[in-house]
């Protein structure tokens, strides 16, 4: 029988009033803004014009008539083979550059025929474990056209990706990689991984080797950039907007000193830097962070470091639109959430864009799904006009308050980061950790209690029976189990002895303060694994060979 609809019911929804008066950050607002709510601001200096210090209104003169923004999507299926397939599939859709994501088993330096991988290759992310996995994810890919981000908590897929150009012919001189090293946010959402960055205080031999590869592409790759942060990661552990840019700028200072005490120009350092920012659900946030960094960005690279070049000042951003934005109930509405996100990107003025499909609440997004956040940034592209005209919102006596407003704030706590140590100690010592918990906290207790509505979450839902449930993708066991099977046999069947010799030199490049890069090839190149490298390691730094104590040293 239908169930009468109650006309109090009705009547409430009819009259609801906006009763959310502050941003996520927790930010108060007015019901409305005039223009003595910047009154104070001298708009003239503090926004210039696109392309101009202090950069609020953009990195270009031109924006996006100059060059539209990229359209990046995350990629890591299932086996290398898998995952060649799914690249290609994004690049012929129209994607300009990707994203490389090993599975949770590479990142932890885990072989996959130990107890604790089972289960698990392949689900997160590509099965990556040799320097063959990764020319087979490669194969056929124009490597000197497409930008290429990889996401690992060492610089191996990154080397492994230069070595796989050059047995292919290519000068990787001027390849556009974007290397995405870890430990210096890695452990910010992973504490697991936290002695990746540091050991007993000190910086790791993983910490090193990374700073070595950053000055070798520093000195080597003038296209390479440096994601040296990823903020989404902080996002998700449960950052606000004004912790998050304050992250980006406190780590980037890190990455300044270490690189000024290896005696490179901080003119040329800066100006490859480039992190990665969340896009939350608070629209008019967003933007108003992103404004915010981009100025804090260039005031203290120039007053606190003596950065002049014109190249450095301006900050490039990429941009996500977060998974966890996403929803398991009713998960087509994720397809509103993430447009509305992506197109506070745009307007911000970001230099790439990747969007989470919306079935990324569930699993590894299925082609469907990934194809459907490919099309939503191309319609914002080519359909939306919003890309015309720089900071189209510039001006607004409510945006620019609120840029002020989270600018003062992020200087705030970013001078206070400073003063407690910076990034590293306060990585160390678990303060980013505490401060990202207590924002989390508290965000799941407003959705518990409703005052932060999520719908289909806690309104507006439906039974689960008469809910969509996507079809999620799952690596197909037979051809995980084949490539176990081949890897183990390629394992055994190996010249053992280069590869204990290229062990053995990493050891003797570790302890002698050499860099790590070129000894790390030579181990690839040998025929090593990502798990044996990153266990000689361990072992450097008075660590057990595996993170999971499942394994002992092998030869």
């Amino acid at each position: 029988d239908e169930v009468d609809i109650k006309g109090d019911q009705v009547r409430d929804q009819y009259r609801e009033a906006m009763v959310d008066a502050t941003t996520d950050s927790g930010i108060p607002l007015k019901s409305v803004y005039t223009q003595d709510d910047v009154r104070d601001l001298d708009l003239e200096r503090e926004l210039g014009l696109p392309g101009e210090f202090p950069f609020t209104r953009g990195h270009h003169p031109l924006m996006y008539r100059g060059k539209l923004w990229n359209i990046r999507q995350i990629t890591g299926l299932s086996t290398p083979q898998e995952n060649n397939r799914r690249m290609r599939l994004q690049l012929e859709e129209g994607a300009g550059a990707l994203t490389y994501h090993p599975d949770g088993i590479t990142l932890y330096g885990m072989e996959p025929d130990q107890p604790g991988s089972a289960g698990k290759l392949g689900r997160t992310g590509v099965i990556s474990n040799r320097l063959a996995d990764v020319e087979r994810s490669l194969a056929g890919l124009p490597l000197d056209e497409v930008s290429i981000c990889p996401g690992c908590t060492t610089p191996l897929i990154s080397q492994s990706i230069l070595l796989a150009a050059k047995k292919r012919g290519y000068d990787v001189s001027r390849f556009r990689l974007v290397d995405g090293w870890g430990p210096i946010w890695l452990p910010m959402g992973y504490i697991s991984l936290k002695n990746m960055t540091l050991v007993n205080g000190k910086p790791s031999t993983f910490a090193k080797w990374g700073f070595d590869f950053w000055e070798y592409l520093l000195r080597n790759m003038p296209k390479a950039v440096i994601y040296y942060f990823d903020g989404p990661t902080a996002f998700d552990g449960g950052a606000n907007a004004v912790q998050e840019a304050a992250f980006i700028l406190s780590s980037r200072d890190a990455v300044l000193r270490e690189m000024a005490s290896r005696g490179l120009d901080l003119n040329e350092v800066a100006a490859v830097l480039s992190p990665t920012i969340s896009l939350g659900r608070d629209f008019f946030e967003n933007i108003a962070k992103i404004r915010a960094l981009r100025r804090v960005w260039a005031k203290t690279l120039r007053d606190d470091f003596g950065v002049t070049n014109p190249k450095a000042l301006p900050l490039r951003l990429h941009a996500n639109v977060m998974g966890s934005l996403c929803t398991v109930q009713q998960p087509r509405v994720n397809l509103v959430r993430v447009a509305v996100a992506a197109l506070s990107g745009v307007l911000s003025g970001v230099s790439g864009l990747q969007l989470a499909a919306f079935d990324e609440a569930f699993a590894t997004p299925s082609e469907d799904a990934l194809l459907l956040a490919i099309r939503s940034n191309q319609v914002l592209r080519y359909e939306s006009g919003v890309g015309r005209v720089a900071d189209p919102l510039g001006g607004s006596y409510f945006l620019e308050s609120l840029t002020s407003k989270i600018e003062d704030e992020i200087v705030s706590l970013h001078r206070d980061m400073d003063e407690r140590g910076g990034w590293l100690k306060l990585l160390d010592n678990g303060w980013v950790h505490d401060e990202m918990k207590k924002n989390s906290w508290e965000m799941s207790r407003q959705v518990e209690n409703g005052e932060r509505v999520v719908v289909g979450v806690n309104r507006f839902q439906i039974p689960p029976e008469e809910d969509v449930v996507p079809e999620v993708f799952e690596p197909e066991d037979e051809h995980v189990d084949e490539y176990v099977a081949e890897y183990v046999r390629w394992r055994e069947n190996r010249p053992i002895a280069g590869v204990k010799a290229a062990l053995d030199g990493l050891v003797q490049a570790a302890n002698s303060g050499e860099s790590l890069v070129e000894p790390v090839n030579r181990a690839l190149e040998a025929e090593a694994t990502f798990a044996e490298i990153i266990g000689t390691f361990r072992q450097v730094d008075g660590l057990e060979w595996d993170w999971a104590g499942e394994r002992k040293y092998p030869f």
